[in-house]
This record gives structure tokens, C-alpha cells and sequence, in this order.
């Protein structure tokens, strides 16, 4: 059955359920997957398979087809007694498709995954054993990435030895040190705030519920490779994130006073940087790059720049190290 609004979701969802679940409606998971899915065909199954190969069996999966116009909804329907699927009849942006999987969703926490992503074996299990120990709301991990089934390096800790961030983070409004496949987060929390469905944001959509929840919640960090970022041609994150995406980010950040606008001002000298660096635009590294150690000065800012030039450089050393070990195993 197709569905043309969110608002229709619950009344006339397609859920294909496990005979457990159709057996016991009472019972909730204590996670709840959600995967949204657009034209993923080359990467779905393998994302699927790494969910419900999970060692922690104790989940529903919900995947939200996103109008898929290829072959994404038949390989969907090949796990159709193991999982839940939403059908839409419009393409609502990965934002959207998240959104109508938590509304979906019954579990406990709800633990986001991309459709070109994956997850190692045992993710969800020490994800539960740090919830059930600390009682956190929110949590990520450590990625490796990949293309090609060949490993292409590893993220660092945004801040070195360090499990927990602080409430109202400012080293994470100029920088997105969250990936959105290695989050799980309490749905409560979730349900009340879900992802902002703005066209004019899309690909930034999760920083911006990142800096939302940061307000009032600290998030908790296991610095272990529990997700397999993967890089390819067909993703949305390899588009040039443009300077009116930035603008309009910022502009709701500062609307909802989120940080003092002198912090804004701050952090649009950190993304001058990154846009002409991603861009390639080197004429304009230089300038951008003076007027950003400039306000650095300050001692307002002297705490955060320190901590993003720092993340930088160990992000750097830890490329350098990953082309030495392919090199080497080339050879």
C-alpha cells in the first residue's frame, strides 16, 4: 500500500512482521532500526544483512522506502518476514524518511542507519551494555570507512580520551563530529524533536538535531569502529555543500538561539575554511584561513580553535597512517 502523507503512517502503513511480533504485539524491542532508503539497491541488502546479523537480537528494523524508482523496494521484500517497511509514494528527503520510521517505531531507543552504511557484529551489544550501565539518551561511536569492500582509514575521538560531551558543545556547532549511522538515541527524546524536513538543509539536517539535543543532553561515546562508513559516487554527502545550506543551518541556529550570535559569527570563519577547502577553491584558503586564526585570538574562542585545529591535525596523522598501511599491503 502506498502512502502520500506521514500523517497516514500509522493507519495505513505496509508492516511486514516476524511471526514473534504478530504473536506477541505486547512485546517492545529495546531497539528500534530505522533505515531510510532512496534508489539504494547496489548497498541495501549488505546493510540489512549487517542489522540482522546483529549478536544483540532484542530489535525491530523498520526501513522506510523513500519512492525508490529502481530495484530497492523488490531486494526490501526479500527480508519481509524479518523486518517492518514503510512504503512512500514520494521521495521526503532522508530527514523525512527517519521521521516516519521513529513515528513507526516502538522500541525503547531508536539506533539510525543509513542505507549505504553498515554496522560490525557486535554494535547494538555494547551499545545496550553502555545504556544499561550509564543510562545515557544518546550515543555514537567511532567509524572506519570503505569503498569498494577496501578499507579507506578510521575517524578519530573529536576530543582525545573522552567518552562523554557536554551539554551545549561548542566545538560541535563548527564541527559535525556525530555520523548519523552510528547514532542511537532514547525515542522519547527522539519523538518530540525529530529531523528538521527543510529542502534548504538537507545533508545537514542531522547536525542541526545533534546541536538541538546537545542543549539539554550530554552524549556518550565508545571509541571502537562499530560502523562502516561507506564512499561512493551515488551519495548525497560527495555534493558540494553549499553556502546558502550553511547560511540557512546557522540562520536557525541563531533564530532559535541555540548560541550567541557572536558565536555564529565565529563559526561562519570555520566554515569559510571548510567550504573553500572541500570546494577547492585554494585562492580563497588563505584569506579565509587568516581571518579564522584571527578571531582565534580571542578569548572566546582561543578553547574551541584550539580543540578543531587539534582534531585537524590527528585526523591528518591518522590519513597519513592509513595510505602507509594500504601502500604497504599492496606491495
Amino acid at each position: 500500500m502506498l502512502i502520500s502523507t506521514k500523517d497516514e503512517i500509522i493507519g495505513s502503513i505496509l508492516l511486514k512482521t516476524s511471526n514473534e511480533t504478530q504473536l506477541n504485539n505486547s512485546y517492545v524491542r529495546f531497539f528500534s532500526v530505522i533505515i531510510p532508503a532512496f534508489n539504494a539497491e547496489k548497498f541495501i541488502y549488505s546493510c540489512i544483512e549487517s542489522v540482522l546479523n546483529q549478536t544483540f537480537q532484542d530489535f525491530e528494523l523498520i526501513i522506510c522506502d523513500n519512492a525508490s524508482t529502481d530495484g530497492t523496494s523488490q531486494i526490501i521484500k526479500q527480508f519481509a518476514g524479518q523486518i517492518k517497511i514503510i512504503t512512500l509514494s514520494e521521495n521526503i528527503g532522508p530527514a523525512g524518511g527517519r521521521n516516519a520510521g521513529i513515528e513507526a517505531s516502538s522500541g525503547y531507543y531508536v539506533a539510525l542507519l543509513d542505507a549505504d552504511d553498515v554496522w560490525e557484529p557486535e554494535k547494538l551489544d555494547k551499545y545496550y551494555k553502555l545504556i544499561k550501565k550509564t543510562g545515557t539518551n544518546f550515543v555514537f561511536s567511532k567509524f572506519s570507512v570503505f569503498s569498494d569492500d577496501t578499507y579507506k582509514g578510521m575517524s578519530v575521538s573529536p576530543r582525545k580520551k573522552t567518552t562523554t560531551f557536554p551539554i551545549k558543545d561548542p566545538l560541535l556547532l563548527v564541527k559535525n563530529y556525530v555520523p548519523c549511522s552510528s547514532v542511537t538515541i532514547n525515542r522519547k527524546i527522539i519523538s518530540s524533536r525529530p529531523f528538521n524536513e527543510e529542502v534548504n538543509i538537507r545533508t545537514t539536517e542531522d547536525h542541526l538535531l545533534w546541536i538541538q539535543l546537545n542543549q539539554n543532553h550530554t552524549f556518550s561515546y565508545i571509541d571502537e569502529p562499530l560502523t562502516k562508513y561507506r564512499i561512493h559516487s551515488e551519495q548525497s554527502t560527495n555534493s558540494v555543500r553549499t553556502h546558502a545550506r550553511y547560511f540557512r543551518y546557522l540562520q536557525i541556529v541563531e533564530d532559535t538561539k541555540l548560541f550567541e550570535p557572536w558565536y555564529i559569527g565565529y563559526c561562519w570563519k570555520v566554515i569559510n575554511v571548510q567550504l573553500a577547502i572541500q570546494n577547492r577553491q585554494w585562492i580563497k584558503v588563505i584569506p579565509a584561513l587568516l581571518k579564522f586564526l584571527l578571531i582565534s585570538i580571542n578569548p572566546r574562542f582561543q578553547k574551541v580553535s584550539f580543540e578543531l585545529i587539534t582534531m585537524t591535525i590527528r585526523r591528518g596523522l591518522q590519513s597519513l597512517k592509513t595510505i602507509s598501511k594500504i601502500t604497504s599491503s599492496s606491495k
